[in-house]
């Protein structure tokens, strides 16, 4: 008996040590059943270490300590003559080096270019123009791969267990809660699995935001004018891989998400209210409530937003349609398409303005969903699901 309350007491120690939930009653028979696979204990991670290197004599080292797995961003400001020739040259160059344009604009580029090549294409964008300022940053993204492996073994290893443990349940009781638990297990798998996708990622590409400015003046600013500058980012976080995280899951409204997705983000965000959720395969939603502009129709709204995504952020209109919601409010639904490097990605978005209470503007609610190509398509049917639960009425 001693030897059991032994080892149940090192699988909830590890874990807690390894940053998941404290594991049921049936998870700790399910480690008991099968000692041959011991779980590995992981140290909390400490904060990570930031480099950063300015303009000088070292503004192009791409590199950190010897076995370190960093990760670079960089900025660059260039003063050209030909804006636009500027802008496809450098994208060019990208291309060839096997990295790819995440965004463009009329006067700016941001770029992800593999990691070995950094160097190297940097100085070739260089000498596009004149450099008028450069900046280079590194995090030290080392202990935290590693936690995130350590944590992801241990959980693989607790699902087999699970399963084993499944398999050999006789009594309905013992079962649901097997599958209960293999379910929570799976989550946290799927979860940790994305993280250290996105962690990876951000090691094997450096983000390089490279500003052109003509004859030495500011930033040329010709093309669409979008009023407001939320407005001009809807849809440019497509094909991007850094998505906010603070753990947090309050919806900014009321509405059922697909059940592969999981909550990552929930605060305030300048004046809107926001929640992001993200799915093991690269698609994110995400939920913003703010408030409404006096005279802010849908017809305003439709016309302003679908500018930006076709003037500002490159994409192609396939659907724009008016509908009601399940409680009768008009909404509008737009769905676009754009290609960012290599590969297509998908955005869809719902508007709908409404006004919760008998006086003022009202307010604005967003429901966005992006994501790669095949992946998306998939998605599609949980999306339209996902927006019939929509009840602003909740609010009155």
């Amino acid at each position: 008996m001693k030897h059991l309350h032994s080892v149940l007491f090192g699988l909830a120690s590890a874990a807690l040590l390894s940053g998941c939930s404290a594991p049921s009653a049936v998870v700790m028979k399910a480690a008991v059943a099968d000692r041959a696979a011991p779980m590995v204990l992981a140290e909390t991670a400490p904060l990570n270490k930031a480099v950063s290197y300015e303009s000088g004599a070292s503004a192009r080292n791409f590199r950190g300590e010897a076995g370190r797995k960093m990760a670079f961003t960089a900025s660059l400001t260039l003063n050209v003559d030909d804006t636009g020739a500027a802008l496809a040259q450098s994208q060019e160059i990208v291309r060839k080096s096997g990295g790819y344009t995440q965004d463009i604009s009329n006067y700016r580029t941001v770029l992800r270019i593999p990691a070995a090549q950094a160097e190297s294409v940097v100085a070739q964008i260089e000498k596009l123009g004149t450099v008028l300022a450069r900046r280079i940053t590194g995090e030290d993204l080392t202990e935290q791969v590693s936690d995130l492996g350590i944590r992801l073994d241990n959980l693989q290893k607790l699902r087999l267990r699970l399963a084993e443990l499944l398999k050999r349940s006789a009594k309905v009781e013992e079962l649901l809660k097997v599958e209960q638990e293999l379910a929570r297990v799976t989550t946290e798998i799927e979860q940790l699995q994305t993280r250290l996708k996105q962690a990876e990622n951000r090691i094997s590409y450096v983000t390089l935001t490279v500003t052109f400015q003509n004859s030495g003046s500011r930033p040329v600013q010709a093309g669409p004018v979008i009023p407001l500058d939320w407005v001009k980012q809807l849809g440019s976080s497509a094909g991007k891989s850094s998505i906010p995280v603070n753990g947090k899951s309050t919806l900014p409204f009321d509405l059922t998400l697909p059940e592969d997705f999981v909550t990552v983000y929930a605060g305030n965000s300048g004046e809107a209210r926001e929640a992001v959720a993200v799915s093991a395969n690269d698609c994110v939603i995400r939920l913003t409530r703010r408030d409404n502009l006096s005279g802010g129709s849908l017809a305003f709204w439709e016309q302003l937003i679908r500018r930006a995504l076709t003037e500002t952020n490159n994409y192609t209109i396939a659907e724009d349609r008016e509908f009601q919601t399940v409680e009768g409010l008009d909404a509008r639904r737009i769905r676009a398409g754009r290609s960012v490097g290599k590969e297509n990605f998908h955005y869809r978005l719902v508007i709908v303005p409404y006004n919760t209470l008998p006086w003022g503007d009202g307010e604005l609610f967003l429901i966005e969903a992006w994501g790669p190509g095949k992946a998306f398509e998939q998605l599609m049917p949980k999306l339209e699901k996902m927006e019939s639960t929509l009840d602003l009425a909740l609010w009155r």
